[in-house]
C-alpha cells in the first residue's frame, strides 16, 4: 500500500479510491469542539495526497492564550495554487494566530491587514494578558504586551526580549528611476523611496516617516490628486511578480496591495476622482491594468502596445475624466478609454506620420487638450487630444542633449524639462511650433541627468532629483536652486567616526568620500576623485587627516576641513588598497591589499627652509600571511607590537570584521559562517561562539568603549 500511494497518489482516483473502498481515509470528520461535520475537500487532477488528507474545522474558534501564555501573530497573502499551478486570482489575506506550547491555531480570512481589521480580530481570539509576537508589521503597534520578531528569521524565542531599534534618519534616495520623487500635494512633505522603503518626509523640520512594504526596490511613485493616496510599484527578480502598494497617508498605513504584473512596474497614475489607479507593466509584463480603489480589485487589462510596436515606457492620467490615459513607448502613443460597465479599456493610436520616436515622459495640460511627449532625442512632440494626430515638435535645432527625462507644466503656459546632461529648462509650449528656432528661457545645470521634476503648489517652488541622487530644490522666479538632499549614488563601503565625537562621520564610495553631521543629517564635505573607488577609509586619532584607500592602488591621506589633499603613497598594495588604519600616535598606517598582504607605513612631517611642510612616507613591514584580499585591520592601542605574526586563528568562514575587545585581551571576529566568536590572544583559541544571523553572512561589526555592547549588521539586512 504505500508503494501504491508513491507512485500514485499524487491522482484524484487513487484517493477516491482509498477512502470510498477501502476506508482508509475517512470522507468526513467531527470537530471535537463544536461537533460540526466537515467534509473531506473534493480532489481535482494534480491535486496531491496531503491536499485532499488535511482537516481544519471552519465553523469554530478556539480562544488562545491567557496570563503567562505567547501567541504568534501573523498575515499571509494567498493568490495561487500550490507550485502555481492553475491561473493566479486576485488573492485572499489570511490572519493566523499560533499559541505557543498547545499548538492551537486560528485562521481567519481578512479583507485586508490594516489595523482597522486585523486588532479587533485578534482581541477577539485572543485572551487578555497574552504576550503577543509579531512581526512588526505597523497594523500591530497599538497591542498592549506586543513584542517583535524578524519575519525573516521566524518566530524565534530568543529575539523577543530585546525591543525594537527605531530608526532616527536615513540619509539616502534612490534616483536611478524616473518618477521616484514627489512633492506631496499639502506642499508641507517629500515623498520618495530609498531602495525597498517608502519615505515620507516634512519639508521644515526634516522630521522622516519610513513605510515598509515592499521586499524589494521601489521603481515608481505616484501620489493622488488630494493626496489621500500614494502607490509605489517596485521592481523585483525575473519570473516573480512586483507588488503595488497603495497606502493611506494620513494614518501611513497600507490600504491595498495589487498583485499581477510580472518582475516590474514601469508606471502608476490615479485618475482625479481618485476612483481608479492605472499600472503599467515593464518590458517582461508589457500590459496595461485598471484597478478599482473603492473594491480593491482589478477591474480589466490588456496589453500595453500592439506587437509591431516597441516597449511601452510611460503613462499619465487625464485631468478632468477618470475615463481617459495616454501610454507612449518606442514609437507608440496610445489614448485609451475606460468603459467601466463592460470592464474593457479601448486604445486609440496616435499618428505621428513619418516622425519615430521613442517617448520617455509624458505631461497633459489642464484642460486635457494637449498632450507633450518627451524623447530620448531631445525634443518635445505636441499631440491634439481632440483629434489624436501630432500637432508640434520642437525645439528643431537646439536639442537636449541626452534627451529629455521629465517634463512638468505650469499654470503660466510654460513647462519645465528636465533633460539626461543635468539640464533644467523653461520652455513656452506655443515656442515648440516654431519651425526654425526656439527661444531659450532660464535654464541650469545639475550635477547628473534629472530623473523627475515636481511641483511645489502652483509651481512657486519646484523640485528637481538627479540620477546621481541629489535632490534640488528652485526658486521658480529667479531659478535659483539649493541641494536640499544629497547622498552616494553607489555602494557604500566603508564608514568610519573621528576619535572622542559622534557628531561627525564619513564615508566612502565610487569616486568620492562624504563627511555628514551627524545631528542634522547634512553634508559637509566632499573629496572628489573621478573614476576611482574608495574601499576603506580612517580618521587620524587626532583629527588631522582621513586616510583612504582606493582601488587603483593608492592610499590618498586629505585635509578634514577642506578636503585638499595632504600627500600621496602610490603603489601601495597590488591589487588595490581594501582596508587601512592609523596608529594612536598617527606616525604610521597599517593597509590590507587585495593580493592578502598587511603593510606597515612610517609617516614624517618635515618643513622645508621656505615653511612649507611636507610628509615623507617608508615602507617598513609588508606580512605576507593571508592568501586573499585583507577586508579588515584593527590595531592595539599602545601600538607596543612588533612586526611578526604574534597569533593566527582558524575557522571554516571567510572572515568580513574583527575589533578588539576594549582589554585587548580577546578578540571578536564574524563572517560568512554567521557565527560570532570570541577569541583569546594569548594562545588563539576559541572562547565562546553565538550565532549573529540565521539567513547570511555578518558584514560589519563594531564594539562601544566600555565593551558593554557590540553591533553586528550583514547580508540579512538586521542591525
Amino acid at each position: 500500500m504505500r508503494e501504491l500511494a508513491v507512485i500514485m497518489a499524487t491522482t484524484r482516483d487513487t484517493m477516491n479510491w482509498m477512502a470510498n473502498k477501502y476506508h482508509l481515509i475517512a470522507n468526513q470528520q467531527v470537530c471535537a469542539n463544536c461537533l460540526a461535520t466537515q467534509l473531506r475537500l473534493q480532489l481535482r487532477q494534480g491535486d496531491h495526497f496531503t491536499d485532499g488528507y488535511a482537516w481544519a474545522c471552519t465553523n469554530c474558534h478556539a480562544q488562545l492564550g491567557g496570563a503567562g501564555r505567547d501567541v504568534e501573530v501573523d498575515e499571509l497573502y494567498f493568490f495561487h495554487r500550490k507550485y502555481h499551478q492553475g491561473a493566479h486570482w486576485r488573492g485572499q489575506w489570511v490572519l493566523g494566530m499560533v499559541e505557543r506550547g498547545s499548538r492551537k491555531a486560528t485562521l481567519v480570512a481578512v479583507p485586508n491587514r490594516t489595523a482597522a481589521t486585523l486588532l479587533p480580530i485578534i482581541q477577539q481570539y485572543v485572551l487578555p494578558s497574552t504576550w503577543i509576537i509579531t512581526n512588526g508589521w505597523q497594523a500591530y503597534g497599538q497591542l498592549q504586551n506586543h513584542v517583535v520578531v524578524n519575519h525573516q528569521l521566524a518566530f524565534q524565542q530568543e529575539d523577543t526580549d530585546f525591543e525594537r531599534l527605531e530608526v532616527q534618519g536615513i540619509i539616502g534616495f534612490n534616483g536611478s528611476f524616473q518618477g521616484s520623487f514627489n512633492v506631496h500635494p499639502d506642499k508641507q512633505h517629500l515623498v520618495y523611496s530609498i531602495g525597498s522603503t517608502l519615505v515620507i518626509e516634512e519639508i521644515q523640520s526634516r522630521k522622516q516617516c519610513f513605510l515598509h512594504g515592499h521586499h524589494s526596490d521601489i521603481a515608481c511613485i505616484t501620489i493622488s490628486k488630494s493626496g489621500r493616496f500614494i502607490a509605489s510599484g517596485q521592481i523585483t527578480h525575473m519570473g516573480f511578480k512586483a507588488d503595488i502598494i497603495v497606502w493611506d497617508f494620513e494614518s501611513r498605513q497600507e490600504y491595498a496591495r495589487f498583485v499581477l504584473h510580472k518582475v516590474k512596474i514601469q508606471g502608476l497614475a490615479f485618475s482625479p476622482n481618485e476612483k481608479f489607479l492605472v499600472s503599467l507593466g515593464g518590458q517582461d509584463d508589457g500590459s496595461v491594468v485598471i484597478w478599482s480603489l473603492a473594491k480593491k480589485e482589478a477591474i480589466c487589462g490588456s496589453p500595453a502596445q500592439s506587437k509591431s510596436a516597441g516597449n511601452t515606457r510611460c503613462l499619465a492620467y487625464a485631468h478632468n475624466s477618470d475615463y481617459l490615459f495616454v501610454t507612449a513607448g518606442e514609437n507608440n502613443i496610445r489614448v485609451w478609454e475606460l468603459d467601466v460597465e463592460n470592464r474593457k479599456i479601448r486604445p486609440t493610436e496616435v499618428g505621428t506620420g513619418q516622425t519615430k520616436r521613442i517617448i520617455t515622459c509624458l505631461a497633459l495640460t489642464s484642460d486635457d487638450r494637449t498632450l507633450f511627449c518627451g524623447t530620448t532625442t531631445g525634443d518635445v512632440l505636441g499631440i491634439n487630444m481632440e483629434s489624436r494626430l501630432f500637432q508640434s515638435i520642437g525645439p528643431e535645432k537646439e536639442k537636449f542633449s541626452l534627451g529629455v527625462t521629465a517634463l512638468a507644466l505650469l499654470e503660466t503656459g510654460d513647462f519645465l524639462i528636465g533633460a539626461g546632461n543635468g539640464m533644467v529648462q523653461i520652455m513656452r509650449a506655443s515656442e515648440q511650433t516654431t519651425q526654425h528656432h526656439t527661444v531659450r528661457r532660464q535654464q541650469q545645470k545639475l550635477d547628473s541627468g534629472v530623473s523627475s521634476l515636481s511641483l511645489r503648489g502652483k509651481g512657486h517652488e519646484f523640485y528637481a532629483s538627479t540620477e546621481k541622487s541629489q535632490i534640488y530644490k528652485f526658486n521658480l522666479a529667479d531659478f535659483s536652486h539649493t541641494l536640499v538632499n544629497t547622498c552616494h549614488s553607489s555602494a557604500i563601503n566603508d564608514i568610519a567616526f573621528p576619535f572622542g565625537t559622534s557628531d561627525l562621520f564619513a564615508t566612502c564610495s565610487y569616486e568620492d568620500i562624504r563627511v555628514w553631521h551627524t545631528p542634522t543629517q547634512k553634508e559637509l564635505l566632499r573629496i572628489t576623485v573621478p573614476n576611482m573607488t574608495c574601499y576603506a577609509i580612517d580618521f587620524l586619532r587626532d583629527g588631522s587627516g582621513i586616510v583612504s584607500g582606493w582601488d587603483d592602488s593608492k592610499i590618498r591621506v586629505f585635509f578634514p576641513e577642506t578636503g585638499r589633499l595632504m600627500y600621496t603613497i602610490n603603489e601601495a598594495h597590488k591589487k588595490g588598497v581594501t582596508a587601512i588604519t592609523a596608529t594612536s600616535d598617527c606616525g604610521r598606517i597599517i593597509s590590507g591589499g587585495g593580493e592578502g598582504q598587511v603593510r606597515v607605513w612610517r609617516v614624517q612631517e618635515r618643513v622645508a627652509k621656505s615653511g612649507q611642510k611636507t610628509f615623507v612616507t617608508e615602507l617598513e613591514e609588508a606580512m605576507k600571511e593571508h592568501a586573499n584580499a585583507v577586508s579588515c585591520i584593527r590595531v592595539s592601542k599602545d601600538n607596543t607590537q612588533t612586526f611578526h605574526r604574534k597569533q593566527i586563528m582558524f575557522s571554516k568562514t571567510l572572515f568580513r570584521c574583527v575589533c578588539f575587545e576594549p582589554e585587548e585581551c580577546q578578540v571578536i571576529t564574524s563572517g560568512t559562517d554567521r557565527k560570532i566568536s570570541y577569541w583569546e590572544l594569548y594562545d588563539g583559541t576559541l572562547v565562546r561562539e553565538l550565532d549573529g544571523s540565521r539567513s547570511g553572512s555578518v558584514n560589519g561589526m563594531d564594539i562601544s568603549l566600555d565593551g558593554q555592547y557590540f553591533v553586528t549588521a550583514g547580508d540579512d539586512k538586521i542591525v
